[in-house]
Parts: C-alpha cells; structure tokens; sequence
C-alpha cells in the first residue's frame, strides 16, 4: 500500500520511478517473488530491476547463513526464479 501511493505520487509529479526487487529473501516463495512483481506492474513502474539477495559478513543474516539457520539461492536458482518472473 505504502508503495503504490508513494509511486503514484512520484509519478503524478514527473517523477520516474525504477524499482529494486530482491529474490531470495528469507521466507519468500518463486510464487511470492512473481506475486510482488505483478503488484509492481498493477502500480506502473518505468523500469525494474531484480537482484539477488546479497548477504554481507559479518552482518547477523551471514552468521545465520553459516550456522545453517538461512538459506540463499544460489546462481541457477536466481537466474530461473528471475526468468520466471
């Protein structure tokens, strides 16, 4: 909600608006990724682009990451979740 408010605003005034998606986030489904992104285009956007989820060390996600507590997809994941979308 907040995002299709704050984008229409943007947009009314001339602003262009790109938006950032990231796949892999904790939790998330393909059916998810691809979910978001339809909610994304119902809105409008001038452009997108998709990222994967890029874990920092020493951050708490890699030390959760190293434990085993998270996972991330790898590349060929990434790459078919994205083409998916």
């Amino acid at each position: 909600e907040c995002y299709a408010e704050i984008t229409q605003r943007a947009r009314a005034l001339g602003i262009k608006v790109c938006t950032h998606l990231i796949v892999g986030l904790p939790k998330e489904t393909r059916d998810d990724n691809i979910e978001t992104l339809q909610k994304v285009l119902a809105v409008g956007t001038d452009g997108i682009k998709l990222h994967g989820l890029h874990i920092v060390e020493g951050s708490t996600m890699a030390k959760a990451w190293r434990a085993g507590r998270l996972e991330a997809p790898g590349l060929e994941e990434y790459v078919a979740i994205a083409s998916e979308m």
